[in-house]
């Protein structure tokens, strides 16, 4: 779980420091936001510092999203931190990732 959070630690890092390397989200970047929005769903259902077990079926259920697009937590990682890599880009795509959230708050699409 500590990966995780050092994770989003660096992408907001990212977002905030780094520099440009595209101007808006494209059609494969619009492809992780459901994905994206699943996991943070699955980390406020799963997440406890107090249970190794919740953190256990976090990663199982987190890996089931990932393979159920074809995707490892590496790629996906990777993926987002290149999206990061601009300011306006990451922005953009936390924009979609709520408002995707907001318009499935009672039906996980994975």
């Amino acid at each position: 779980m500590n990966t995780l959070r050092l994770l989003f630690a660096l992408l907001v890092a990212s977002a905030i420091g780094c520099s440009k390397s595209q101007e808006t989200l494209g059609p494969d970047d619009r492809e992780l936001v459901p994905v994206y929005a699943e996991l943070l769903v699955l980390r406020e259902q799963y997440e406890s510092p107090a249970s190794l077990l919740d953190s256990v079926t976090y990663r199982q259920k987190a890996d089931s999203v990932l393979l159920a697009v074809g995707m490892s937590r590496e790629e996906f990682s990777a993926k987002v931190s290149e999206l990061a890599l601009s300011q306006k880009v990451f922005q953009e795509f936390q924009t979609k990732v709520r408002m995707y959230l907001d318009s499935t708050k009672t039906k996980p699409r994975f």
